[in-house]
């Protein structure tokens, strides 16, 4: 085990070689994110370009037309349905009035579905919804670079034990401290013996 941890370059002994391991992993992520970050800031142009057009197109996106091509190519699939129906209602023989209230039942329902396909895209939060995402789209884009996240992640419990290390340094060590306290209790209740024995 010991050649386990020397392999390493740790001291099998040590108190607390979880320090040591930290500290090399996270100089270890110092060149990833140097790199990340000068890759980044030669796409930077291009980045911002792209957003400029990402927000161009959705700030010309004609939600009306949208809505329109929606119900008509929706009456269109019904319209074919109509047609399918009339044709299979003919070779039966069926009466033409049932004919016709089949027809009026199918345009009846291309009408209503028609409607709600347009409002889908009419609806004024449909455009608030699609900023929204590019909103988020851009966001986690900024945000985007786990070399600093490992090194941050790295370095909290590294400067944590490190404030521990000093402050059991400025009150004498965990051992010394106690220990001082200790002696000192000591001390007070010797004084305390009256000296010579009982009389």
């Amino acid at each position: 085990m010991d050649d386990v941890f020397k392999q390493y370059g740790l001291d099998p002994k040590g108190a607390n070689e979880l320090t040591p391991v930290l500290h090399q992993y996270g100089v270890g992520n110092v060149g990833g994110l140097r790199s990340r970050n000068a890759y980044n800031q030669g796409l930077e142009s291009q980045y911002q370009g792209g957003i400029d057009r990402l927000l161009a197109v959705a700030g010309k996106k004609n939600y009306r037309a949208m809505g329109r091509a929606a119900r008509n190519a929706t009456q269109n699939a019904y319209v074919a349905q109509a047609n399918q129906a009339s044709n299979m209602a003919q070779s039966q023989g069926l009466s033409g009035a049932y004919q016709a209230a089949q027809g009026q039942g199918i345009g009846q329902n291309a009408a209503r579905a028609g409607a709600a396909a347009q409002n889908y895209y009419t609806d004024p939060k449909r455009e608030q919804e699609d900023l929204m995402q590019i909103l988020q789209v851009i966001s986690g884009a900024q945000s985007n670079n786990p070399y600093l996240n490992n090194i941050l992640a790295a370095y909290s419990p590294v400067e944590s034990s490190i404030g521990r290390n000093q402050s059991l340094k400025q009150s004498g060590g965990l051992f010394g401290g106690q220990l001082g306290s200790i002696l000192g209790s000591a001390a007070s209740i010797y004084s305390s013996i009256p000296k010579g024995g009982a009389r």
